[in-house]
C-alpha cells in the first residue's frame, strides 16, 4: 500500500521510489530525458497543446508491480504550468499528489500502459476502475471567456456579466480553472467594459461598477470598487475585506437546537447595491467526476454582485453562474408525515390510513432511523447507522414498502451514514467484497466520502439495495461537521451532489431530490433542505417565516422545516396550528416530531378547535398543487425561487424591509404567517402587515384592502393573512379533500381576483396524469387570461370540469354570459355567495368533450370588487368575544345606528371613555374591536380637514377634541373602496396631537396602559383614546 511515508530519488538517470520496507526502481527512460518533473496538480493541466507527443514519453512508477503515477520529460512539461521540480536530493512526493492523480482516471488522451494489476494503489486504498465515478460527471463551463479576462502575474480578474466581477490573487501565479460548488459556470458573452493598464494602477470601467486596484496583494487600501448607482451617499464603494453592509442575508446550515433567531450569514444582496462572496474555500470539482481541495498557498478567489436594486436580475446572475434550481417532483408539493418513533409496519399502514379515514391527504411517508437495527448485542456503535431492516418492527419489508405505493404515497429513509458499514449489516460481506475489504477480523468498513470506491460502492451497492426495496429518496441526516480526510473536502457536500446525481440517474418517472442539510452557495441544486432539529416554542416559530423568505438571498429556495417544532418546548395546540399554518405557505409542508408520546402532529389529537383548523390547511395544501407546481416550473424557467421576500418587489421602500416575516408565495399571493399567541378574549391573534401598493383581497374572507398601508391583520385561529393583489388568478385542485399523491386533478377551481388585467398559466406534467406509465417529460400549459376593461377570461377546457371563483365580486353590470367554442353554454351554473362562505361570484362548467374547447366569461366592462355587507361579520365577531355582556350591547346599538361611520366611531370611543368604571381589561378587549371590526370598510378621509386641524391647534386635552379627531377625518360613502380608508400615511402627522410615540404604533393590544407607556401631559383616559383612535382607523377596511 502506498503510505505517506513515500519518498523520491532521482540519480544516475533513473528514479528510484522509497517505502519504509522496499525499495523499487522504475525503467531507464531515455538518456536525454533524464530530468524529470513530478506534477502534484496533474489533473489540473490542460493537455491539449502537447498530447500528441505524450505516450512515447510515459513510463509507469511501480510498487508491487501497481502503477502509482506518470513520469514526463522536462522538455515536454517546463511549458505546462503547475508543475513541481524534484531536485537532485530527496523529497517528499504530496500523497494527495497520488490520490488526486488516479482519481482522475489518469487523464483522457493518454494511453494506458498494461499491468499485471487491475487496480491501483492509492494513499487512500486500491482505486478499482471498474468503480469509475464517470457517471457522475455532469455540465459544467468553469472555464472564462479568455475576452472576459483581465489578468497580470498573480491578480485575475473576470467580468462575468455586466453586473457579477470574478477577483483572483495566487502567491504563485497559478489560478483556478476548475468548478467550484459555487461556481460551475464562467463562460458567458463578453460583457461591455474597458480596462486603463498604467505600470502601477488597473482600473476596470463596467456598466454597473469601477473598479481600481494597486497591481499588489489584495488590500483594502489598493483594491476597491466604486458603482455607478450610488444608492448611498456614504456607502458608494467596496474595499476588498470590508465587512458587510447592510447585507439582507443569506441562510445556515441547519437549526438544530435552535430557539428563535440565528445568524443567517451573508447571501448576495444588499440595501447597499453589492455583495461580495467568498469562494476561496469551497471544495472544487475535478473535470473528472470526482472532487478535489484548493490548491495550498496564499489564494483569494471572490465574486462581487453589484447589484444594485435590481433584485431578481442579481438573482438571475447567480442562478447563471451557478446553476438553476432543479423542478422537484410534484408528489413533494403534497403533505409529508415524519415522526422520529419506533412504529411497527402495522402501526405506520394504519397510521396512514387514519388520515385518510379523516379526508386528510398525504403525498410523501418518511420512515426515521427506527426502520433499521438500532439496538442490539450485535450492533457496535450507538445504533444511528444503520442499512438492515429490522425484522422485529418490519417483518417484510417489501411488503411494508409495496403497500405505501399503494396508498400512493412516496417513502423516504433516514440515513445517518457517518458510522460506516459494520459487520451486523446485511450488506457488510457485500460491500466488503466490491471494496477489497478485509474481513478476517470483520472490522468496519468506514465511512469516507474524500474515496471514489467508498462513495461507488455507498450508493451503487448499499443504497440500491434499499432503492430497489421501495426507497424513492434518502433523508440524508449528516449531523457530524464539515471535516473529512482531505482538508476542504466536506462530507455533507459530497453526500448532497452525488446522491442527488445517483438519484437523477436511478429515476425513470420522477425527478429526483433528496432531502439534506445546506453545505453552502450552490447547495440550491440539490433540493429538498431539511432544516433540523428545531425547538418547540413561539420564538422558533416566530424566526422561521424571515429564515424561509432570507434563504431566497443565497438562490435557497426549497427549505423544509419540522413544522410544530421537533423536541423540547411546550405543548401548546395554538402554536401547532400557526406552524402548519405558515407550513402550508412554505415550499415544502412536513409534519414531523420527536419520539415523546405527547409531541405528534396527527390532527386529531388536539383540541377540536385545533383539529378542525389543522384539517382544514392540510386539505389546503393539497388543493394549492396546481398553483405550487406552475410557479415550480416557472421559477425554473425565470430563475426566482417560490418565496421572495416583500423587498425583492420594492427595493426602495423602507417598510418593506420592515416586514421580514411577510413573503411573496409565487407570482400572486402575499402571506403575512401568524406567529404569536392570540388574545383569550377576543380569540383573535395578530400580525403587521404591509400591504404592497393595489388592491389586495384576502383570500379566505374576501376583505378588501387599499394598497401601501400598514396594518396590524386580526385572525382567528383558523384563518392567516393571505393577500391576492387585484389581477390575480390562482389555481386549484377543486375537490375538497384531494386523494393522496398529488396526481393532476380532474377538476379545476380557480380563484381570480377583478380589478386589473391578469394572466397565469397552469403547468402540468403529463405523467403525474392519474393512471399515466410515461416515462418521457411533456410539459402541459393551460393558460388562463383575464382583460379587465373588457372584463373577459378566456381559457382553455382540457377535457376537465372548471369553477371560476371572482372573489369579493357579488355584483356586475350586465348578466354574466359564459361561452363554449363561442356558444352560450347551458349548462354553466353561475351563483353568489356571501358571509360565512368565502364571498365571490362563482361560474361553474361541467367536463366537455374535446380537450381544446375555448372557454370565455364575459363579466361586462370593468368589473369592480364589491363592499361587504357587514352585519354578520360584526355580529359573529363580537359574539365570540369574552367580555363584558353590557359592552357587547352598546358596541352592536352604536353598529347599528343609522349614523355616518365617523360618528359611530366617535359614539364608541366616548362610550369607552366613559367606562373609567369598567375594568381596564375589558376596554383593551374592545380596543380590539376597533381593530378588527368593519365600522368604516369605504370610508374616504378628509385630510384637508386634518391639515386644518392641526394648522389650528397644537394639542388636543379634552375627550371632546378627541372626539373631533374622530368626527373630522371621515365621511362614510358607503362605495367601493378606491383609496386607503384609514389615512394611515396622514394619520401620523396626528401622533404629536394624540401623545403617542412612534413605537406605540405597533404596540400589541390587550396588554394594558402599562406595557403601552403614557404620553406626558395626557391621563389614562386621553391617551387610551388617542390610542383607541389609532387603532380604529389603522384596523378599518
Amino acid at each position: 500500500m502506498v503510505a505517506y511515508g513515500i519518498e523520491a530519488i532521482q540519480y544516475s538517470g533513473r528514479w528510484e521510489i522509497i517505502t519504509p520496507s522496499s525499495g523499487i526502481y522504475v525503467r531507464n527512460l531515455p538518456p536525454q530525458d533524464a530530468d524529470y518533473f513530478l506534477c502534484p496538480n496533474f489533473h489540473r493541466v490542460s493537455l491539449e497543446p502537447i498530447k500528441n507527443m505524450i505516450p512515447p514519453l510515459i513510463s509507469w512508477l511501480h510498487i508491487s508491480s501497481r502503477p502509482i503515477g506518470y513520469v514526463f520529460s522536462v522538455a515536454l512539461l517546463r511549458r505546462v504550468r503547475g508543475f513541481k521540480r524534484i531536485s537532485n536530493s530527496r523529497q517528499r512526493i504530496v500523497p494527495d499528489f497520488l490520490t488526486a492523480l488516479f482519481h482522475t482516471n489518469c487523464v483522457v488522451d493518454i494511453e494506458r500502459v498494461s499491468t499485471k494489476s487491475d487496480s491501483f494503489v492509492t494513499s487512500t486504498g486500491p482505486y478499482h476502475p471498474e468503480h469509475s465515478m464517470d457517471k457522475y460527471k455532469f455540465p459544467t463551463e468553469p472555464i472564462a471567456n479568455p475576452e472576459s479576462l483581465v489578468t497580470g502575474p498573480n491578480y485575475r480578474f473576470t467580468v462575468i456579466d455586466d453586473i457579477v466581477l470574478r477577483y483572483e490573487w495566487s502567491e504563485d501565479g497559478v489560478f483556478e480553472d476548475r468548478a467550484s460548488t459555487f461556481a460551475i459556470n464562467r463562460n458567458f458573452s463578453k460583457p461591455n467594459f474597458r480596462v486603463e493598464d498604467e505600470e502601477s494602477q488597473l482600473q476596470i470601467f463596467g456598466p454597473a461598477f469601477q473598479l481600481t486596484y494597486d497591481k499588489k496583494k489584495f488590500s483594502s487600501n489598493g483594491f476597491l470598487v466604486s458603482f455607478t448607482s450610488k444608492l448611498m451617499d456614504m456607502l458608494s464603494e467596496w474595499r476588498y475585506g470590508d465587512a458587510p453592509l447592510m447585507n439582507l442575508g443569506g441562510t445556515a446550515r441547519t437549526l438544530d437546537n435552535i430557539d428563535g433567531r440565528l445568524d443567517m450569514g451573508t447571501g448576495i444582496l444588499s440595501r447597499t447595491g453589492f455583495a461580495a462572496l467568498d469562494d476561496s474555500h469551497s471544495m472544487l470539482f475535478d473535470g473528472s467526476a470526482f472532487v478535489a481541495p484548493r490548491r495550498s498557498g496564499g489564494r483569494v478567489d471572490g465574486y462581487l454582485f453589484c447589484c444594485a436594486h435590481n433584485y431578481r436580475d442579481t438573482m438571475r446572475s447567480f442562478y447563471a453562474i451557478s446553476g438553476r434550481q432543479p423542478i422537484v417532483p410534484r408528489y413533494c408539493l403534497g403533505n409529508w408525515w415524519s415522526r422520529y418513533h419506533a412504529y411497527t409496519a402495522s402501526e405506520y399502514l394504519e397510521l396512514i390510513d387514519n388520515f385518510r379515514a379523516h379526508g386528510i391527504p398525504l403525498s410523501v411517508a418518511v420512515i426515521d432511523m427506527d426502520w433499521h437495527i438500532v439496538k442490539g448485542d450485535n450492533v457496535p456503535h450507538a445504533g444511528w447507522t444503520g442499512y438492515t431492516w429490522n425484522k422485529a418492527l418490519f417483518p417484510d419489508p417489501d411488503s411494508f414498502m409495496q403497500l405505501l405505493h399503494e396508498k400512493r404515497l412516496k417513502t423516504s429513509l433516514n440515513d445517518h451514514p457517518h458510522s460506516g458499514v459494520h459487520c451486523h449489516e446485511d450488506m457488510y460481506e457485500e460491500m466488503a467484497r466490491v471494496l477489497g475489504h478485509d474481513t478476517t477480523h470483520r472490522k468496519p468498513i468506514l465511512f469516507d466520502s474524500t474515496s471514489q470506491d467508498f462513495m461507488y460502492a455507498y450508493l451503487n451497492v448499499l443504497h440500491r439495495h434499499l432503492e430497489e426495496r421501495g426507497c424513492d429518496f434518502w433523508w440524508i441526516d449528516w449531523q457530524q461537521g464539515e471535516n473529512s480526510r482531505v482538508p476542504g473536502i466536506d462530507p455533507l457536500w459530497m453526500l448532497n451532489h452525488f446522491q442527488f446525481l445517483d438519484t437523477k440517474q436511478r429515476t425513470v418517472r420522477e425527478r429526483p431530490i433528496i432531502f439534506s442539510r445546506y453545505a453552502g452557495p450552490g447547495s440550491h441544486r440539490y433540493p429538498v433542505g431539511f432544516s433540523g432539529d428545531t425547538i418547540v416554542t413561539w420564538d422558533s416559530l416566530e424566526f422561521q417565516p424571515e429564515f424561509t423568505a432570507t434563504a431566497s438571498n443565497i438562490g435557497y429556495g426549497w427549505w423544509s422545516h419540522d413544522l410544530g417544532g421537533h423536541l423540547w418546548g411546550y405543548r401548546d395546540d395554538e402554536l401547532t396550528v400557526r406552524w402548519i399554518q405558515f407550513g402550508a405557505f412554505s415550499p415544502i409542508l412536513r409534519l414531523h416530531s420527536t419520539s415523546s408520546r405527547w409531541m405528534s402532529k396527527e390532527p386529531w389529537r388536539y383540541r377540536p378547535e385545533s383539529d378542525a383548523a389543522l384539517q382544514a390547511i392540510l386539505r389546503l395544501r393539497h388543493r394549492l398543487v396546481p398553483y405550487i407546481f406552475s410557479m415550480n416550473i416557472a421559477g425554473y424557467e425565470s430563475g426566482t425561487p417560490l418565496i421572495q421576500p416583500i423587498y425583492w418587489s420594492f427595493p426602495s421602500r423602507d417598510i418593506a424591509y420592515k416586514v421580514p416575516n411577510q413573503y411573496f408565495f409565487g407570482s400572486a399571493l402575499v402571506v403575512a404567517p401568524i406567529v404569536r399567541r392570540r388574545d383569550y378574549r377576543t380569540n383573535r391573534a395578530h400580525v403587521k402587515v404591509w400591504v404592497p401598493p393595489q388592491r389586495h383581497v384576502d383570500i379566505f374572507t374576501g376583505l378588501v384592502y387599499d394598497g401601501d398601508r400598514e396594518i396590524n391583520l386580526y385572525r382567528p385561529l383558523h384563518q392567516i393573512p393571505v393577500l391576492a393583489r387585484e389581477g390575480s388568478i390562482i389555481p386549484l385542485d377543486k375537490e375538497l379533500m384531494p386523494a393522496n399523491g398529488c396526481a393532476n386533478p380532474e377538476s379545476f377551481e380557480v380563484l381570480v381576483v377583478v380589478g386589473q388585467d391578469g394572466q397565469f398559466t397552469i403547468r402540468e406534467d403529463t405523467r403525474d396524469d392519474e393512471g399515466s406509465h410515461g416515462t418521457e417529460e411533456h410539459i402541459r400549459s393551460i393558460p388562463i387570461k383575464f382583460d379587465q376593461a373588457l372584463g373577459r377570461l378566456e381559457t382553455m377546457a382540457t377535457g376537465r370540469a372548471w369553477t371560476f371563483r371572482f372573489i369579493a365580486m357579488l355584483s356586475t353590470s350586465i348578466p354574466i354570459r359564459v361561452l363554449i367554442d363561442d356558444s352560450i353554454s347551458t349548462e354553466a351554473i353561475i351563483s353568489v355567495e356571501s358571509f360565512p362562505n368565502l364571498p365571490s361570484t362563482k361560474v361553474e362548467l361541467p367536463a366537455t368533450p374535446k380537450i381544446d374547447n375555448s372557454i370565455v366569461i364575459e363579466l361586462g366592462p370593468n368589473p369592480q370588487l364589491s363592499p361587504l355587507s357587514l352585519s354578520p361579520v360584526v355580529s359573529n365577531m363580537i359574539e365570540d368575544y369574552q367580555i363584558e355582556i353590557a359592552v357587547k350591547n352598546n358596541i352592536w346599538e352604536i353598529f347599528q345606528a343609522s349614523q355616518s361611520a365617523s360618528i359611530k366611531a366617535s359614539r364608541l370611543l366616548m362610550s369607552l371613555n366613559e367606562a373609567r368604571r369598567v375594568p381596564s381589561n375589558t376596554i383593551d378587549a374592545v380596543g380590539i374591536v376597533f381593530l378588527d371590526s368593519l365600522f368604516l370598510p369605504s370610508c374616504e378621509y378628509d385630510l384637508a380637514k386634518i391639515a386644518a386641524l392641526k394648522r389650528s391647534s397644537k394639542s388636543l386635552r379634552s375627550e371632546d377634541d378627541v372626539a373631533k379627531i374622530a368626527i373630522l377625518v371621515g365621511s362614510s360613502k358607503n362605495q367601493r373602496p378606491e383609496v386607503d380608508p384609514t389615512g394611515l400615511a396622514d394619520l401620523h402627522t396626528l401622533e404629536p396631537w394624540l401623545g403617542l410615540r412612534a413605537w406605540d404604533w405597533g404596540s400589541e393590544p390587550g396588554t394594558g396602559a402599562q406595557s403601552l407607556g403614557r404620553s406626558s401631559g395626557s391621563g389614562d383616559i386621553m391617551f387610551r383614546s388617542s390610542v383607541y383612535i389609532r387603532r380604529a382607523l389603522s384596523s378599518l377596511r
